[in-house]
């Protein structure tokens, strides 16, 4: 508070607070009528569920070949995993599509299904491949098209070269080196 001095000398006074009190008053008052007018205008109202896209996701896995042990198992696995996660709400609301290629444990079905994966289905990336020459050989179309290859089981240690992989290429299982 400010204090007023009396010209005669008098001891100081206290300023009034008549107008301290009304600029407290106005500002409450601006404050409840911006209030008011965000909810009466729907700004905290809940916003009705946005239906978000899916989050497309794809397989490429051994479904015939040489490790064709292998990859109906791990096919069978993402299903059953995008079941379960789609059902409990998605990915922070976004449901999980799921598209799967068979990689027939060879080098060019590989690359024709990331090629398939990547622009027919437009995933945002790939589970796979099965084996180390499948996620070598799909890693260049992955890369160009700013794709992630996972891979369940490829082991060779060229894949830990970042030169190679440009950082696009992630593993569940360790190297040959390691192993």
């Amino acid at each position: 508070m400010e204090e007023q001095k009396a010209p005669s000398g008098e001891a100081a006074k206290a300023a009034p607070t008549s107008k301290a009190l009304w600029i407290v008053v106005a500002v409450i008052v601006v404050v409840v009528v911006v209030l008011l007018a965000a909810v009466l205008g729907g700004l905290f109202a809940p916003t009705p569920a946005a239906v978000k896209p899916a989050l497309r996701i794809g397989t490429l896995l051994s479904l015939t070949g040489a490790l064709d042990d292998f990859g109906p198992g791990n096919t069978k696995g993402a299903r059953f995993a995008v079941e379960e996660i789609n059902a409990a709400g998605g990915v922070l609301g976004q449901p999980i599509q799921l598209f799967s290629e068979d990689d027939q444990t060879s080098v060019t079905a590989a690359a024709a299904g990331a090629t398939k994966l990547i622009t027919n289905n437009r995933v945002g990336a790939i589970v796979g491949a099965q084996f180390s020459g499948g996620s070598i050989a799909s890693l260049t179309i992955a890369q160009e098209s700013g794709v992630p290859l996972v891979s369940p089981s490829a082991t060779s240690p060229s894949l830990s070269n970042l030169t190679l992989t440009g950082g696009w290429f992630f593993r569940t299982t360790p190297n040959d080196n390691l192993q």
